[in-house]
């Protein structure tokens, strides 16, 4: 029977006697809020199962160590079927080992017991799918009642191809750090203007150790002016500015090490991206031997090799320098010319 309200009610009617007459007796019980405790359970339990289900991670119930139910997915990644995992045990679908050497069985009993005691385990875990190849997974395992039964959750998350591009990425480094450590030119790695690595050849070139250079601006260790007049600091935003806005810049610099000593670079600098952030990464080459070199040349070139003095080419060369010198202080020129030991005919002649 049912209330006005809807709700059922439950009767129960005993023939009895009263008096002498028989009559019948109707005991009501109101079960409203069985009735509406029972329907809110199912609707709790079909929206746990659709979450059972729809999940993309396996997820299984072990009971008593075996397991007693999964999902879809479950069946998916272990590319079996239902009969082919149910009654199971954990390590029936392990290898013998674990990757750290540890056996399946032991350390799966292991887990079960914490996690039982009402200590959730988080682990990496090898299984193997129903055609015999590995794979790995990331394993939550908690306890939860059903029921009044203790059961455990058990939900697995194939990681396979995220560890396999770790591990490309761990080879990647790997070999980059083994092509950093060796080269011979002098490689630095800047967050904006601060040195946060360096390799061998660096300290070498810098004649200090790498700790002394980490955390350092490259003005630290450069003159107060470039060769061109300029200053180091002002210069040397400008290039990393144009590296950030216009690319790749190739320059030469001159750097001056902690201990005054000076030496002239080839510079090549270039940005990149480590994990969103952007670095610079600076390649030097000592170009100081070179640039000797050159600059003998070019004295040979300007001066006289029996009296050491301008030929006419270094007078002229000089002479241009004075000029334009002159004109950009706006004031005048005086040129004296004097015969030093009775020279000026050899210059003449053969100057």
């Amino acid at each position: 029977m049912s209330r006005r309200s809807g709700y059922p009610g439950g009767c129960f009617r005993h023939p009895d006697g009263y008096q002498g007459a028989e009559v019948s007796l109707a005991f009501l019980r109101d079960i409203t809020e069985r009735k509406r405790s029972e329907e809110a359970l199912k609707e709790s339990e079909a929206k746990y199962r659709n979450l059972f289900e729809s999940a993309h991670d396996a997820i299984f119930l072990i009971k008593e160590g075996r397991f007693v139910d999964c999902n879809t997915e479950t069946l998916i990644m272990f590319h079996a079927g239902r009969a082919q995992i149910i009654g199971k045990s954990p390590w029936d679908l392990s290898p013998s080992q674990q990757a750290d050497g540890a056996g399946s069985l032991e350390k799966s009993r292991e887990s079960i017991q914490a996690a039982l005691n009402g200590e959730p385990q988080f682990f990496e875990w090898r299984y193997l799918r129903n055609d015999g190849s590995p794979f790995e997974a990331e394993v939550s395992l908690n306890r939860i009642p059903i029921g009044g039964e203790t059961f455990l959750q058990a939900v697995v998350r194939d990681v396979t191809e995220r560890k396999r591009m770790e591990a490309s990425t761990r080879e990647s480094e790997r070999r980059y750090r083994i092509l950093f450590e060796t080269a011979q030119e002098a490689i630095l790695i800047m967050k904006g203007i601060i040195f946060v690595d360096c390799n061998p050849a660096a300290e070498r070139l810098y004649g200090c150790s790498c700790q002394e250079i980490l955390g350092s601006t490259p003005f630290r260790f450069s003159p107060d002016f470039q060769p061109d007049g300029q200053p180091s600091q002002e210069k040397g935003t400008e290039l990393v500015h144009d590296v950030i806005q216009k690319g790749p810049q190739r320059f030469e610099w001159v750097h001056q090490a902690l201990d005054g000593r000076r030496f002239e670079v080839e510079v090549s600098l270039s940005q990149f991206h480590i994990a969103g952030q952007s670095h610079l990464f600076v390649m030097e080459r000592d170009i100081t031997n070179q640039k000797r070199a050159q600059e003998e040349l070019r004295a040979l070139s300007l001066i006289d090799e029996l009296t050491g003095l301008y030929n006419r080419r270094g007078f002229l060369t000089l002479a241009r320098q004075q000029l334009k010198m002159a004109d950009r202080m706006h004031r005048g020129l005086f040129l004296l010319f004097a015969d030093l030991d009775d020279l000026k005919n050899i210059n003449d002649d053969y100057g």
